[in-house]
């Protein structure tokens, strides 16, 4: 298989230095981290955490595979807890009590077979067809409330676009709650955010979970991660036990396999009979041309401004 990989921090830039990591170990591992933007810019060494937890991952996965710990048939959930034992090492010396964590999207390769490990949000498509993901519903409610927000702030004050999605961020970030007492917000719209959220997400049934959630912010969204009692509950690698029910471990002859693409969710959108990266750069303008604040038709937790894309971007392509 020939390798090509791509890699660019949110910040337009400055491309080296977003949360997102890409491991490659030739014949062996292919993988991309996506570690989470933390809420208050907690950093461990002037690095954020987001970027530790993916680096402490990518680095703990590479001495797995060098000193063939991983073989082809080893229990997921044994190397799903290698890796947790490394992050809760990692952020319990570093003191960061916001449970950092990171996605994964890990094609292992062996003589006759590829094994695909996803975590998270990250992907893995083969063949340009058939793509491996795990969307959160917790990201649905986030990016709908955001998207409400947004519009109902564009229209009120006369502000630019780039001053608007900074406040926006602030609202998603530290909640509903925050925006009301700072009066960006009123009562009556926090209500009407989470009334339209639980309709449109269909969680009728759960307003108070989602209420919760939407006043407290993404700041409070570690709450819910591996958390098995919650309908907002997602699984990610973090220092905490992993919620099996989200991981996507699959075996694949190689015979079967012609093209794999590993991408964090940085790319919205994915592009149709690609064959190189400048396929997936071409269908990344194209989505910031049609749709730059992320509103309407590639809805996202952030959109983008003059100074930064809205996420981070990463693909690996393994082609024939």
């Amino acid at each position: 298989m020939n390798f090509d990989s791509f890699s660019h921090s949110k910040y337009k830039n400055n491309p080296f230095g977003g949360d997102d990591v890409v491991l490659h170990i030739p014949g062996r591992l292919y993988a991309v981290f996506d570690g989470a933007t933390d809420a208050h810019n907690n950093t461990v060494n002037g690095v954020s955490v987001g970027r530790v937890a993916a680096s402490t991952v990518a680095a703990e996965m590479s001495n797995l595979v060098g000193n063939d710990v991983m073989h082809e048939r080893t229990p997921s959930i044994l190397i799903l807890e290698k890796l947790r034992r490394s992050l809760a090492d990692k952020f319990s010396r570093n003191k960061i009590l916001s449970l950092p964590s990171t996605t994964a999207a890990m094609v292992f390769e062996f003589p006759n077979c590829y094994r695909l490990l996803v975590i998270g949000d990250s992907s893995i498509r083969i063949n340009g067809l058939t793509v491996y993901s795990k969307k959160k519903l917790i990201d649905i409610v986030s990016t709908y409330a955001r998207v409400w927000v947004f519009k109902h702030l564009r229209d009120r004050l006369d502000l630019e676009n780039d001053k608007v999605e900074a406040l926006v961020r602030r609202v998603s970030f530290l909640g509903l709650d925050l925006a009301a007492e700072e009066a960006v917000l009123t009562a009556e719209n926090v209500q009407q955010i989470i009334t339209a959220v639980v309709g449109y997400s269909g969680l009728v049934n759960d307003e108070n979970e989602v209420a919760g959630f939407l006043k407290a912010g993404i700041q409070s969204q570690y709450i819910y991660a591996n958390n098995a009692e919650s309908v907002l509950g997602y699984g990610c690698l973090n220092s905490t036990e992993f919620l099996a029910r989200d991981a996507i471990d699959i075996y694949l002859p190689k015979s079967e396999v012609r093209m794999i693409e590993i991408f964090s969710d940085g790319y919205l959108s994915e592009p149709q009979n690609c064959t190189n990266i400048a396929n997936w750069e071409d269908e990344f303008n194209m989505v910031e041309n049609l749709d730059y604040h992320k509103l309407d038709m590639f809805p996202s937790i952030k959109g983008s401004t003059l100074e930064q894309f809205s996420d981070d971007r990463s693909i690996i392509i393994l082609s024939e």
